[in-house]
């Protein structure tokens, strides 16, 4: 009957490193997915903030922005975010109701308000993300 929970802890620390390798490969797939989109017009400096609907994290040099429900933008960061990471939110803090090419974002865990540091954006690059759009 002891041995019960010394098992049970074993079996979820065997189980932690693969579900990591599995978040790992899928991260992978996703930053290579979004690196092949292609680009369907010619990129903008500026974006209004208002437009803004949703921010994907992707990688420590990508994000991806969607504008509407079939407008999205590849964001390659001029320099890598090591803040980027799962859990973690962009936070857009500009006075001028848009955001630029240049302009600094925060990364902050959205439960605690932690930030995790500022990074900067690149060009908002239309692309055609297709019927992954509404994932």
């Amino acid at each position: 009957m002891r041995s019960e929970p010394l098992v049970l802890a074993l079996a979820l620390a065997l189980a932690g490193p693969a579900g990591a390798v599995d978040r790992a490969a899928e991260r992978a797939a996703e930053s290579a997915r979004v690196a092949a989109l292609p680009e369907t017009d010619p990129p903008r400096r500026c974006m209004l903030l208002r437009n803004i609907q949703e921010t994907r994290l992707i990688d420590q040099k990508t994000l991806l922005v969607r504008e509407s429900a079939s407008r999205w933008f590849r964001v390659t960061l001029p320099e890598p975010c090591p803040a980027i990471g799962d859990n973690r939110i962009a936070v857009w803090r500009v006075p001028t109701g848009q955001v630029c090419a240049g302009d600094p974002f925060d990364l902050v865990d959205p439960i605690g308000s932690i930030s995790y540091g500022f990074c900067t954006l690149g060009a908002f690059q239309p692309v055609d993300n297709g019927r992954l759009a509404s994932r």
